[in-house]
Protein backbone atom coordinates (compact mmCIF):
# COMPACT_ATOMS: atom_id res chain seq x y z
CA UNK A 1 0.00 0.00 0.00
CA UNK A 2 3.02 2.23 1.15
CA UNK A 3 4.65 1.88 -2.28
CA UNK A 4 1.57 2.39 -4.42
CA UNK A 5 1.01 5.66 -2.30
CA UNK A 6 4.84 6.94 -3.12
CA UNK A 7 4.22 6.23 -6.81
CA UNK A 8 0.79 8.30 -6.60
CA UNK A 9 2.69 11.09 -5.24
CA UNK A 10 5.05 11.31 -7.83
CA UNK A 11 2.80 11.26 -10.49
CA UNK A 12 1.19 13.71 -9.32
CA UNK A 13 4.34 16.31 -8.82
CA UNK A 14 4.76 15.59 -12.39
CA UNK A 15 0.89 16.37 -13.58
CA UNK A 16 1.37 19.32 -11.78
CA UNK A 17 4.87 20.39 -13.51
CA UNK A 18 3.57 19.68 -16.82
CA UNK A 19 0.51 22.46 -15.67
CA UNK A 20 2.80 24.64 -14.95
CA UNK A 21 4.16 24.77 -17.98
CA UNK A 22 1.81 24.85 -20.21
CA UNK A 23 -0.06 27.45 -18.46
CA UNK A 24 3.46 29.99 -18.87
CA UNK A 25 3.43 30.47 -15.09
CA UNK A 26 6.49 31.60 -14.05
CA UNK A 27 8.48 31.70 -10.95
CA UNK A 28 8.00 35.13 -9.37
CA UNK A 29 10.64 37.72 -9.73
CA UNK A 30 12.31 38.44 -5.76
CA UNK A 31 10.85 42.19 -5.06
CA UNK A 32 13.52 44.34 -2.65
CA UNK A 33 12.11 44.77 0.69
CA UNK A 34 10.10 48.19 1.23
CA UNK A 35 8.17 49.43 3.96
CA UNK A 36 5.68 47.55 5.44
CA UNK A 37 2.59 47.92 3.81
CA UNK A 38 -0.28 45.95 3.44
CA UNK A 39 -0.21 41.93 2.68
CA UNK A 40 -0.73 40.87 -1.00
CA UNK A 41 -4.25 38.66 -1.92
CA UNK A 42 -3.15 35.73 -3.72
CA UNK A 43 -5.98 33.88 -5.04
CA UNK A 44 -6.17 29.82 -4.57
CA UNK A 45 -5.70 27.86 -7.09
CA UNK A 46 -7.89 24.14 -6.63
CA UNK A 47 -5.85 21.77 -8.43
CA UNK A 48 -8.03 18.03 -8.40
CA UNK A 49 -6.32 15.01 -8.86
CA UNK A 50 -7.43 12.06 -9.81
CA UNK A 51 -5.98 9.23 -8.88
CA UNK A 52 -6.39 5.89 -10.76
CA UNK A 53 -6.31 2.27 -8.71
CA UNK A 54 -3.19 0.58 -9.98
CA UNK A 55 -4.21 -3.04 -11.38
CA UNK A 56 -3.55 -5.95 -9.42
CA UNK A 57 -0.93 -7.57 -11.04
CA UNK A 58 1.12 -4.36 -12.56
CA UNK A 59 2.54 -4.18 -15.81
CA UNK A 60 6.16 -3.21 -15.97
CA UNK A 61 6.92 -0.33 -17.19
CA UNK A 62 8.83 -0.93 -20.69
CA UNK A 63 12.43 0.80 -20.02
CA UNK A 64 12.86 2.93 -23.21
CA UNK A 65 16.20 2.71 -24.90
CA UNK A 66 17.53 6.30 -26.70
CA UNK A 67 19.19 4.95 -30.22
CA UNK A 68 22.60 6.43 -30.08
CA UNK A 69 23.70 9.59 -32.60
CA UNK A 70 25.95 8.09 -35.13
CA UNK A 71 27.12 10.92 -37.59
CA UNK A 72 26.90 10.24 -41.19
CA UNK A 73 30.24 9.44 -42.95
CA UNK A 74 31.83 12.44 -44.70
CA UNK A 75 31.88 11.55 -48.34
CA UNK A 76 35.40 10.86 -49.90
CA UNK A 77 36.23 10.65 -53.73
CA UNK A 78 37.15 6.87 -54.63
CA UNK A 79 40.93 6.85 -55.25
CA UNK A 80 42.44 7.36 -58.57
CA UNK A 81 43.61 4.06 -59.98
CA UNK A 82 47.28 3.88 -60.39
CA UNK A 83 48.21 2.55 -63.32
CA UNK A 84 50.37 -0.87 -63.12
CA UNK A 85 52.50 -2.08 -65.65
CA UNK A 86 54.42 -5.51 -65.44
CA UNK A 87 56.51 -6.27 -62.53
CA UNK A 88 60.21 -5.90 -64.20
CA UNK A 89 62.25 -8.61 -63.04
CA UNK A 90 65.02 -7.93 -59.79
CA UNK A 91 68.04 -6.89 -60.85
CA UNK A 92 70.65 -9.70 -60.70
CA UNK A 93 73.15 -9.43 -57.84
CA UNK A 94 77.02 -8.89 -59.71
CA UNK A 95 79.05 -11.88 -58.81
CA UNK A 96 82.38 -11.53 -59.02
CA UNK A 97 84.20 -14.12 -61.36
CA UNK A 98 86.42 -16.53 -59.95
CA UNK A 99 89.99 -16.00 -61.13
CA UNK A 100 92.25 -19.41 -61.80
CA UNK A 101 95.56 -18.65 -60.01
CA UNK A 102 98.64 -18.67 -62.70
CA UNK A 103 101.55 -20.24 -63.04
CA UNK A 104 104.51 -19.97 -65.48
CA UNK A 105 108.10 -21.62 -65.93
CA UNK A 106 111.30 -19.28 -65.90
CA UNK A 107 113.65 -22.78 -65.96
CA UNK A 108 114.80 -24.69 -67.91
CA UNK A 109 114.38 -23.24 -71.11
CA UNK A 110 112.53 -25.26 -73.92
CA UNK A 111 114.41 -28.51 -75.25
CA UNK A 112 116.71 -28.27 -72.65
CA UNK A 113 119.09 -31.51 -72.98
CA UNK A 114 120.10 -33.35 -69.90
CA UNK A 115 121.81 -36.80 -69.06
CA UNK A 116 120.48 -39.53 -67.67
CA UNK A 117 120.16 -39.50 -63.54
CA UNK A 118 121.19 -36.15 -63.41
CA UNK A 119 118.36 -33.71 -61.48
CA UNK A 120 116.20 -31.25 -63.29
CA UNK A 121 115.31 -28.19 -61.26
CA UNK A 122 111.62 -26.54 -62.88
CA UNK A 123 111.80 -23.06 -61.00
CA UNK A 124 108.54 -21.15 -61.74
CA UNK A 125 106.69 -18.23 -60.82
CA UNK A 126 102.96 -18.43 -59.32
CA UNK A 127 100.56 -16.33 -58.09
CA UNK A 128 96.28 -16.13 -56.86
CA UNK A 129 94.28 -13.28 -55.44
CA UNK A 130 92.66 -16.11 -53.16
CA UNK A 131 96.30 -17.25 -51.93
CA UNK A 132 98.19 -20.40 -53.35
CA UNK A 133 97.88 -23.39 -51.50
CA UNK A 134 99.81 -26.08 -53.55
CA UNK A 135 102.38 -26.40 -56.06
CA UNK A 136 102.51 -29.57 -58.17
CA UNK A 137 105.33 -31.01 -60.59
CA UNK A 138 104.00 -33.63 -63.75
CA UNK A 139 106.09 -35.44 -65.85
CA UNK A 140 103.18 -36.19 -68.33
CA UNK A 141 100.26 -37.09 -65.96
CA UNK A 142 102.66 -38.81 -63.28
CA UNK A 143 102.77 -36.13 -60.39
CA UNK A 144 106.46 -36.53 -59.18
CA UNK A 145 106.38 -33.27 -57.02
CA UNK A 146 104.94 -31.25 -54.37
CA UNK A 147 104.85 -28.42 -52.07
CA UNK A 148 102.81 -26.91 -49.59
CA UNK A 149 102.01 -23.39 -48.40
CA UNK A 150 100.19 -22.77 -45.27
CA UNK A 151 100.18 -18.97 -45.54
CA UNK A 152 98.69 -18.90 -48.91
CA UNK A 153 101.21 -16.48 -50.47
CA UNK A 154 99.54 -14.76 -53.44
CA UNK A 155 102.81 -14.92 -55.06
CA UNK A 156 105.56 -17.09 -54.86
CA UNK A 157 108.87 -18.10 -56.96
CA UNK A 158 110.05 -22.05 -56.42
CA UNK A 159 110.91 -24.71 -57.76
CA UNK A 160 110.15 -28.41 -57.81
CA UNK A 161 113.39 -31.09 -58.71
CA UNK A 162 112.65 -34.35 -61.27
CA UNK A 163 115.85 -36.99 -61.48
CA UNK A 164 115.01 -38.92 -65.16
CA UNK A 165 116.11 -42.07 -65.01
CA UNK A 166 116.23 -43.05 -68.56
CA UNK A 167 116.85 -41.43 -71.85
CA UNK A 168 113.49 -39.55 -74.17
CA UNK A 169 111.56 -36.97 -74.63
CA UNK A 170 109.66 -35.46 -71.26
CA UNK A 171 106.90 -33.11 -70.96
CA UNK A 172 106.99 -31.53 -67.86
CA UNK A 173 104.31 -29.12 -66.12
CA UNK A 174 103.72 -27.38 -62.88
CA UNK A 175 99.89 -26.62 -61.61
CA UNK A 176 99.29 -24.69 -58.81
CA UNK A 177 95.82 -24.33 -56.93
CA UNK A 178 94.30 -21.25 -54.70
CA UNK A 179 93.21 -21.59 -51.14
CA UNK A 180 90.02 -22.99 -52.61
CA UNK A 181 91.86 -26.18 -54.37
CA UNK A 182 90.92 -23.72 -57.36
CA UNK A 183 93.66 -25.52 -60.16
CA UNK A 184 95.78 -23.30 -62.47
CA UNK A 185 96.26 -23.94 -65.81
CA UNK A 186 99.52 -26.33 -66.73
CA UNK A 187 102.78 -24.52 -67.52
CA UNK A 188 104.53 -26.61 -69.52
CA UNK A 189 108.17 -27.57 -71.52
CA UNK A 190 109.90 -30.13 -72.96
CA UNK A 191 112.90 -31.65 -71.90
CA UNK A 192 115.70 -34.05 -73.63
CA UNK A 193 117.16 -36.60 -71.52
CA UNK A 194 120.02 -38.22 -73.21
CA UNK A 195 122.87 -40.68 -72.02
CA UNK A 196 125.77 -38.89 -70.99
CA UNK A 197 127.10 -37.53 -73.48
CA UNK A 198 130.95 -37.62 -74.69
CA UNK A 199 133.01 -36.00 -77.34
CA UNK A 200 134.65 -38.47 -79.22
CA UNK A 201 138.49 -38.17 -80.34
CA UNK A 202 139.00 -37.92 -84.06
CA UNK A 203 141.91 -37.05 -86.40
CA UNK A 204 143.28 -37.48 -90.26
CA UNK A 205 146.84 -38.96 -90.55
CA UNK A 206 147.50 -38.82 -94.09
CA UNK A 207 147.33 -36.84 -95.90
CA UNK A 208 148.89 -33.71 -93.40
CA UNK A 209 148.75 -29.68 -94.81
CA UNK A 210 148.29 -29.64 -98.00
CA UNK A 211 148.66 -32.20 -101.26
CA UNK A 212 148.06 -32.06 -104.77
CA UNK A 213 147.31 -34.98 -107.25
CA UNK A 214 145.78 -34.97 -110.98
CA UNK A 215 142.28 -35.13 -111.76
CA UNK A 216 140.77 -38.00 -111.28
CA UNK A 217 143.66 -39.30 -109.30
CA UNK A 218 142.19 -41.10 -106.07
CA UNK A 219 143.78 -40.41 -102.37
CA UNK A 220 143.11 -42.14 -99.04
CA UNK A 221 142.33 -39.65 -96.78
CA UNK A 222 143.62 -42.60 -93.33
CA UNK A 223 142.47 -41.68 -89.64
CA UNK A 224 141.20 -42.85 -86.22
CA UNK A 225 138.42 -42.01 -84.08
CA UNK A 226 137.71 -43.14 -80.66
CA UNK A 227 135.17 -42.75 -77.83
CA UNK A 228 134.26 -44.12 -74.37
CA UNK A 229 130.81 -45.23 -74.95
CA UNK A 230 131.79 -45.98 -78.84
CA UNK A 231 132.04 -44.80 -82.02
CA UNK A 232 128.82 -45.06 -84.19
CA UNK A 233 129.97 -43.09 -87.22
CA UNK A 234 132.46 -40.92 -88.48
CA UNK A 235 131.72 -38.69 -91.91
CA UNK A 236 134.50 -37.24 -94.54
CA UNK A 237 133.32 -33.90 -95.73
CA UNK A 238 134.80 -31.90 -98.48
CA UNK A 239 134.28 -28.01 -98.62
CA UNK A 240 131.26 -28.30 -96.55
CA UNK A 241 129.71 -30.90 -98.18
CA UNK A 242 128.87 -34.99 -96.99
CA UNK A 243 130.49 -36.83 -99.07
CA UNK A 244 130.47 -40.30 -97.51
CA UNK A 245 130.01 -41.91 -94.14
CA UNK A 246 131.02 -45.44 -92.14
CA UNK A 247 128.12 -46.83 -89.86
CA UNK A 248 130.03 -48.89 -88.13
CA UNK A 249 132.20 -48.52 -85.04
CA UNK A 250 135.75 -48.35 -86.11
CA UNK A 251 138.98 -47.26 -84.39
CA UNK A 252 140.51 -47.08 -88.23
CA UNK A 253 139.03 -45.58 -90.87
CA UNK A 254 140.13 -45.21 -94.56
CA UNK A 255 138.10 -42.91 -96.95
CA UNK A 256 138.99 -43.20 -100.91
CA UNK A 257 138.86 -39.52 -103.09
CA UNK A 258 139.29 -38.49 -106.23
CA UNK A 259 137.34 -35.62 -108.56
CA UNK A 260 138.27 -33.60 -111.73
CA UNK A 261 137.54 -30.19 -110.05
CA UNK A 262 140.75 -28.49 -110.45
CA UNK A 263 141.95 -26.26 -107.03
CA UNK A 264 141.97 -26.37 -103.78
CA UNK A 265 139.71 -28.53 -101.41
CA UNK A 266 138.79 -28.35 -97.73
CA UNK A 267 139.14 -31.86 -96.54
CA UNK A 268 137.81 -33.21 -92.42
CA UNK A 269 136.31 -36.04 -91.14
CA UNK A 270 133.69 -35.64 -88.28
CA UNK A 271 133.09 -38.71 -85.62
CA UNK A 272 129.78 -39.30 -84.12
CA UNK A 273 129.90 -41.23 -80.60
CA UNK A 274 126.99 -43.55 -79.21
CA UNK A 275 126.23 -41.19 -76.24
CA UNK A 276 125.51 -37.95 -79.02
CA UNK A 277 128.80 -36.38 -78.83
CA UNK A 278 130.10 -34.60 -82.12
CA UNK A 279 133.59 -33.87 -82.98
CA UNK A 280 135.29 -32.87 -86.09
CA UNK A 281 139.19 -33.55 -87.43
CA UNK A 282 142.35 -31.58 -88.03
CA UNK A 283 141.32 -29.78 -91.29
CA UNK A 284 143.87 -30.72 -94.57
CA UNK A 285 144.01 -29.54 -97.89
CA UNK A 286 143.94 -31.61 -101.39
CA UNK A 287 144.51 -29.98 -104.33
CA UNK A 288 143.61 -30.99 -107.73
CA UNK A 289 145.60 -30.22 -110.81
CA UNK A 290 145.60 -30.64 -114.23
CA UNK A 291 148.94 -31.85 -116.34
CA UNK A 292 149.77 -28.08 -117.64
CA UNK A 293 152.92 -26.38 -116.46
CA UNK A 294 152.33 -22.98 -114.48
CA UNK A 295 150.63 -20.18 -116.56
CA UNK A 296 152.90 -16.95 -116.42
CA UNK A 297 152.50 -13.56 -117.71
CA UNK A 298 155.02 -10.99 -117.93
CA UNK A 299 154.90 -6.97 -118.01
CA UNK A 300 157.40 -4.73 -118.09
CA UNK A 301 156.06 -0.76 -116.06
CA UNK A 302 158.19 0.56 -118.36
CA UNK A 303 160.17 0.34 -121.62
CA UNK A 304 162.37 1.69 -122.76
CA UNK A 305 163.57 3.24 -119.31
CA UNK A 306 166.07 5.89 -118.48
CA UNK A 307 169.52 5.05 -117.32
CA UNK A 308 169.80 5.45 -113.35
CA UNK A 309 165.67 4.49 -113.07
CA UNK A 310 164.92 0.88 -111.76
CA UNK A 311 163.01 -1.66 -114.30
CA UNK A 312 160.07 -3.15 -112.44
CA UNK A 313 157.86 -6.30 -113.80
CA UNK A 314 154.69 -7.21 -113.31
CA UNK A 315 154.79 -10.95 -112.72
CA UNK A 316 151.57 -13.18 -112.53
CA UNK A 317 151.90 -17.19 -112.05
CA UNK A 318 148.90 -19.68 -111.73
CA UNK A 319 149.20 -23.54 -111.45
CA UNK A 320 146.80 -25.85 -109.85
CA UNK A 321 149.23 -28.44 -108.48
CA UNK A 322 150.80 -25.03 -106.85
CA UNK A 323 153.86 -22.88 -108.18
CA UNK A 324 156.74 -23.49 -106.19
CA UNK A 325 159.67 -20.64 -107.95
CA UNK A 326 159.87 -17.65 -110.01
CA UNK A 327 162.53 -16.60 -111.71
CA UNK A 328 163.95 -13.06 -113.30
CA UNK A 329 166.00 -13.72 -116.28
CA UNK A 330 168.31 -11.21 -117.83
CA UNK A 331 170.53 -12.26 -120.84
CA UNK A 332 170.53 -15.87 -119.49
CA UNK A 333 171.25 -15.33 -115.55
CA UNK A 334 169.31 -15.20 -112.91
CA UNK A 335 168.49 -11.90 -111.14
CA UNK A 336 165.58 -11.87 -109.16
CA UNK A 337 164.28 -15.25 -107.39
CA UNK A 338 160.94 -15.76 -105.58
CA UNK A 339 160.08 -19.09 -103.74
CA UNK A 340 156.68 -20.12 -101.78
CA UNK A 341 157.18 -20.80 -98.29
CA UNK A 342 156.25 -24.44 -98.53
CA UNK A 343 158.00 -25.94 -101.46
CA UNK A 344 156.32 -29.11 -101.03
CA UNK A 345 152.65 -27.02 -101.54
CA UNK A 346 153.52 -24.28 -103.28
CA UNK A 347 150.97 -21.49 -104.25
CA UNK A 348 148.00 -21.77 -106.53
CA UNK A 349 148.28 -18.11 -107.72
CA UNK A 350 151.46 -16.04 -107.34
CA UNK A 351 151.54 -11.77 -107.99
CA UNK A 352 155.22 -9.99 -107.82
CA UNK A 353 156.63 -6.95 -108.32
CA UNK A 354 160.22 -7.37 -108.88
CA UNK A 355 162.91 -4.62 -109.60
CA UNK A 356 166.17 -4.49 -110.82
CA UNK A 357 168.44 -1.40 -111.33
CA UNK A 358 170.48 -1.94 -114.57
CA UNK A 359 174.53 -1.30 -114.61
CA UNK A 360 175.02 0.85 -117.70
CA UNK A 361 173.11 1.86 -120.82
CA UNK A 362 171.78 -0.54 -123.33
CA UNK A 363 169.48 -3.32 -124.64
CA UNK A 364 169.26 -6.47 -122.31
CA UNK A 365 166.96 -9.79 -123.45
CA UNK A 366 164.73 -10.84 -120.00
CA UNK A 367 163.17 -13.73 -119.44
CA UNK A 368 160.78 -14.93 -116.75
CA UNK A 369 160.31 -19.01 -115.69
CA UNK A 370 158.52 -20.88 -113.34
CA UNK A 371 158.21 -23.92 -111.95
CA UNK A 372 155.00 -25.93 -109.94
CA UNK A 373 154.71 -28.59 -107.07
CA UNK A 374 155.52 -31.68 -109.68
CA UNK A 375 158.39 -30.28 -111.83
CA UNK A 376 156.81 -28.45 -114.15
CA UNK A 377 158.36 -25.76 -115.91
CA UNK A 378 157.68 -22.62 -118.31
CA UNK A 379 159.38 -19.62 -119.17
CA UNK A 380 158.16 -16.48 -120.54
CA UNK A 381 158.72 -15.22 -124.36
CA UNK A 382 161.81 -13.07 -124.30
CA UNK A 383 161.42 -9.16 -123.96
CA UNK A 384 163.92 -7.31 -125.26
CA UNK A 385 164.50 -3.99 -122.34
CA UNK A 386 166.23 -0.45 -123.77
CA UNK A 387 168.11 1.28 -121.14
CA UNK A 388 168.72 5.11 -122.71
Amino acid sequence: MKTRLTRFWIASSMVLLVALAVSGCQMPTPIAPTAPGPLPTYTPVVVIITATPEPASPTPTPTVVQPTLVPSPTPTSPPVPTPVGPTPPPLPTPVKPQQRPTASITSPPQNAQYNVNTPITVKFNAASEDGVSVSELYVGQTRVGRHEYDQYPSRLTDSLVWTPGTAGSYNLSVVVYDSQYTPSNSAKITVQVVRQVTVPQVRIDQPQGRVVIMQNQAIDIRGSATDVSGVRRVELWIDGQLITARESSPQQFTFRWSSDHIGDHDVWVRALSNSGGVADSNHVTIGIADDNPPDLKVRLTQNPVAFGTPVKWHIKAYDSKGVTRIRVLVEGNPIKTWDAPDPNVGQTSVDITPKWDPPAPGTYNINVEAWDTVGKYSISPLEILTVQ
